[in-house]
């Protein structure tokens, strides 16, 4: 798996040195959504619960090879 730095970069601003990073990122800001807002819909609450469950079940090991 590659990361498109370029297209990160011009889409968000943000940049990572790898798969890892991005994958910490996306938890923790998942982990915030969960947690900070009481104003979703059930339909928001539960797309935000799948996407932080599918983060949490990544392994990522072998930096190097991402």
């Amino acid at each position: 798996m590659r990361i498109n730095n370029k297209q990160l970069k011009d889409n968000t601003g943000l940049s990572f040195e790898s798969f890892t990073n991005i994958v910490s990122y996306a938890e923790r800001h998942l982990e915030w959504l969960k947690t900070h807002n009481k104003n979703y819909t059930k339909e928001q609450e539960r797309r935000i619960d799948d996407l932080y469950e599918m983060i949490q079940a990544i392994d990522v090991w072998n930096d190097e090879e991402d």
